[in-house]
């Protein structure tokens, strides 16, 4: 399986990044962020980093598993942290 791994941020919630992945490269990080800004978050999703994957679903585990032990874990996917460490990961 190919797809994507990306980071997420939102002005309306400065120090979180979100970092998820898509099964398909058909369902782009553009289009989750799009999914993601609902009538119940002020501000839309920028995309800040997203690199194709093999392996989408053990990369984002590892991922999130990394994060989790070097940042703080806000709920799933959200970690307290900068796009800089998050991208050094």
């Amino acid at each position: 399986m190919v797809g994507y791994i990306y980071c997420l941020t939102n002005e309306c919630m400065p120090g979180l990044v979100n970092i998820g992945m898509t099964k398909s490269l058909d369902r782009t990080p553009e289009i989750r962020a799009k999914e993601l800004y609902t009538t119940g978050i002020p501000c839309p999703f920028t995309v800040e980093i997203k690199k194709k994957v093999s392996d989408p679903v053990g990369k984002r585990s590892q991922l999130h598993k990394l994060l989790s032990e070097y940042t703080q874990k806000v709920n799933k996917g959200f970690f307290r942290t900068t796009l800089e460490v998050a991208q050094s990961f």
